[in-house]
């Protein structure tokens, strides 16, 4: 029964973006803004695989969406308020991992002379 409404709540999403994302293609200017900025990157790489196997292993295990998750911090629950502050500690360990990775990488890098 929960898959059939995890179905159903994908087709209901569906039905309602589609003909939206339809509508604003055939537009030339956006309503709001001076220009429409659709997102260029569409190839599926290594971290788009592992983000993803990531999200999926941590909602299937806990059964929340960081969205629901941080609605939930209402209830006080102390199951919710633990996967917030790891949801937390896990993108902060990313934005670290991605802010100090090249400078990682170079320090592990042989030094190259110039006598080639």
């Amino acid at each position: 029964m929960r898959t059939f409404l995890q179905a159903a709540a994908m087709a209901a999403a569906l039905i309602v973006s589609v003909p939206g994302f339809m509508l604003v293609r055939r537009q030339t200017r956006p309503i709001l803004t001076a220009q429409t900025v659709w997102p260029a990157k569409t190839d599926i790489d290594r971290p788009l695989v592992i983000g993803s196997a990531l999200f999926g292993a941590g909602w299937g295990l806990v059964g929340l969406c960081p969205g629901p998750a941080l609605e939930n911090l209402a209830t006080l629950s102390p199951q919710v308020i633990i996967f917030v502050a790891a949801m937390a500690a896990g993108m902060a360990l990313r934005d670290f991992w991605q802010q100090h990775r090249p400078a990682i990488m170079r320090e592990a890098s042989p030094a190259t002379t110039g006598d080639g």
